[in-house]
């Protein structure tokens, strides 16, 4: 999870570099086995190969029309540091949430925790006739 300062998208150095140590770690897990349910209950097994980077809008932002654009270009921002990294092998898909996922609701000063993109790693258990 990295955070942003209010209506921006950039990403400072030490943003960037934590993001950068992340790839190693993410590598490592796109190789978990997971199962894939296949018809008549017969399971095989599959690996993860998907990650999700979701930009979300503090209050404020939301209440000014920004969703959409801003939280869009946060998470770009990230996936595009995850990809000059070396993550190129896996695909990363781009979400926004606008102000709908806050992790702090009510003190404004908990506001810059909701200005953020978060990386989840998605792994769907799948069903394969």
């Amino acid at each position: 999870m990295v955070f942003f300062a209010r209506d921006s998208a950039e990403l400072g150095d030490n943003q960037k570099d934590k993001l950068r140590r992340l790839v190693p770690v993410i590598r490592q897990f796109s190789q978990i086995l997971v199962p894939a349910i296949h018809q008549f209950s017969r399971t095989t097994i599959q690996t993860c190969q998907t990650v999700r980077v979701a930009g979300h809008l503090d209050k404020a932002e939301a209440s000014r029309g920004k969703a959409g654009t801003v939280d869009r270009l946060r998470a770009q921002a990230v996936r595009d540091v995850l990809r000059e990294a070396g993550l190129t092998e896996l695909d990363i898909y781009v979400f926004t949430y606008g102000g709908d996922r806050p992790l702090a609701q009510n003190a404004p000063d908990d506001e810059p925790q909701n200005r953020r993109a978060d990386i989840v790693w998605s792994c769907p258990l799948s069903w394969v006739q």
